[in-house]
């Protein structure tokens, strides 16, 4: 469509926008004549501008990226606009055009982006704008673009903004391969950045590699709030579906956000909340370590239906290394149902903080490992004999080079079969002491470490006497802390659900009175096994005995 016919467009628009929407379509059929292009084009312009949602619409982006040109005078190199200097254009989109400008006042660079006039001339849209510019320019975090003003310029409002140099996720995605380390380090800045924007009250809505940042130091930016919405704290109460829509700045039939990366809630035109956010993130996460999206379609609607009604294949398909617990983080966060999602970025980031410490850890390890480094040397010479892929050992906290348990082989068998049946859930090996509950408990452990992919951890009781200290030391080796508000028992159980984990508590005989969160922590977790050493059994329904006497199982 040419600059006439978009002309011809907007003025029918602009007219019709100040009816009232029943005197519509009397007025577009004396407008609009048999043309069936334009009235369809004004149409479409009208459903999309439907109270907050204008410019919400994939569609009508693109219809008001060709407005905008039309109306947006260009801003030349070396003109003033205000006390900013125009440098370049270096973007433009459906909120207007963005340029490098230089801030005359305070000598730096910004970004300063100039909104068109049809976005203007309706004050309540334009107070809802400001409104929400403000809320995000108030947003002090290192990881989110900082909003240095806010004005008007003429008659032409506009936004000046952090100028970041570097390059966006989705151009570093294409030029740069693949790194596990890379993608949590910016995982992690990212979520951080979402927390810090989802405590103040907003929800970005289109979380996407187009709209984060990376700085050459390596530094991660979040950029256009232009479709964020506040949170309202009290809606007014109306209908549930509606209240609901109020507070969280959606209005229920309105798709909102950018197909590729928005959430089911998004997608079905649903209200949404923080946690469309934890989603569009996972999609970027999946990309980041997939090279591919996890929702894919020719089409838009080709998308959303496999949003709505496809689950992702998995990660390791794509990348063999992948760690599980990766792949337990990205599922939960894809987990169509919000309610099975992370219900705050908060309780993500410290899974993905967790998971790259883990993995600092191992990595520290290895390469300081004397027999690490001897393999270094001989590198070169023996590349060839070398396998591709040798086995590791699940994450545990066990003591290395422990001495063989010599004479009881048969015990350390009876208790790893035990352990191994589906149906079996929790072990506990009583007796007296001194008849070596401790030792026998490690030597399963260490020799059970292949089977269990989340790790073997071996919690001491030995200094606990009060019972509600023993979540806690669970917590403690496993790297879990309070998150979210929720009690640490409350934390460990979101950290077991998914995992296949087992543990292994010595010396529970001091805190029998413990017994319950056992039984919580077993409940909560279906892949959790516990073995337990104690001078007492817990008495609990799921709990087998193996009774410790003169160093023999019966």
């Amino acid at each position: 469509m040419n600059r006439n016919e978009w002309q011809k467009v907007k003025k029918i628009f602009d007219t019709a926008l100040k009816l009232a929407p029943e005197k519509r379509g009397k007025f577009l059929d004396e407008n609009c004549d048999e043309d069936k292009i334009l009235r369809r084009e004004v149409e479409n312009l009208l459903a999309s501008f439907k109270d907050d949602s204008f410019m919400e619409q994939p569609a009508a982006r693109e219809v008001a990226s060709v407005i905008i040109k039309a109306e947006t005078k260009n801003l030349e190199a070396g003109k003033c606009f205000g006390h900013y200097e125009i440098v370049r254009q270096i973007g433009a989109g459906g909120m207007g055009e963005v340029y490098l400008a230089k801030d005359t006042r305070l000598n730096r660079k910004v970004a300063l982006k100039v909104l068109p006039e049809y976005l203007t001339n309706d004050k309540s849209r334009l107070q809802r704008f400001e409104q929400e510019a403000r809320a995000a320019s108030a947003l002090n975090h290192p990881n989110i673009i900082t909003i240095y003003e806010i004005g008007v310029s003429g008659n032409t409002n506009f936004i000046a903004a952090e100028y970041i140099e570097g390059e966006t996720l989705h151009k570093h995605l294409k030029s740069e391969p693949r790194s596990l380390k890379f993608t949590l380090d910016a995982g992690v800045q990212i979520v951080s950045a979402l927390q810090a924007a989802h405590s103040a009250g907003i929800v970005h809505r289109d979380i996407k590699p187009e709209n984060i940042m990376i700085r050459p130091d390596g530094l991660v930016k979040i950029l256009d709030f232009g479709i964020a919405k506040l949170i309202e704290e009290k809606p007014e109460p109306i209908d549930t579906k509606a209240a609901t829509a109020i507070k969280t700045g959606t209005i229920p039939g309105m798709i909102i956000g950018t197909a590729n990366y928005m959430s089911p809630e998004q997608a079905a035109g649903k209200a949404v909340d923080t946690r469309s956010d934890i989603f569009s993130f996972g999609i970027a996460l999946y990309e980041m370590i997939a090279g591919r999206l996890p929702f894919e379609g020719e089409t838009a609607i080709d998308v959303i239906g496999s949003i709505l009604n496809k689950e992702p294949a998995p990660l390791h398909q794509f990348l063999s290394n992948v760690p599980r617990e990766i792949e337990r983080i990205v599922g939960k966060t894809l987990k169509k149902d919000r309610e099975e999602r992370y219900q705050t970025a908060k309780d993500l980031l410290v899974d993905l903080k967790g998971l790259q410490r883990r993995l600092e850890f191992e990595a520290e390890l290895e390469h300081s490992s004397p027999s690490n480094k001897q393999a270094q040397d001989k590198t070169q010479i023996f590349r060839a004999e070398i396998p591709e892929e040798t086995p590791t050992l699940a994450p545990n906290n066990l003591t290395g080079n422990l001495s063989p348990m010599v004479g009881r082989e048969k015990e350390i068998s009876r208790i790893k079969n035990l352990l191994s049946q589906n149906h079996v859930r929790l072990v506990t090996m009583a007796g007296v002491g001194g008849t070596g509950k401790t030792r026998l408990a490690q030597a399963v452990a260490q020799e059970m470490l292949q089977d269990f992919s989340d790790g073997v951890f071996f919690v001491e009781l030995a200094a606990i006497t009060n019972p509600e200290l023993v979540a806690s030391t669970i917590a403690q080796p496993l790297g879990v802390k309070e998150a979210g508000g929720k009690p640490i028992l409350e934390a460990l159980k979101d950290y077991l659900r998914d995992r296949q984990l087992l543990l292994v508590v010595d010396n529970f005989e001091q805190v029998v009175d413990a017994a319950q969160q056992i039984a919580e922590l077993l409940a909560a977790a279906n892949n959790l096994k516990i073995l337990i050493t104690s001078r007492v059994l817990l008495h609990l329904s799921a709990e087998r005995e193996r009774e410790m006497q003169n160093r023999t199982l019966p």
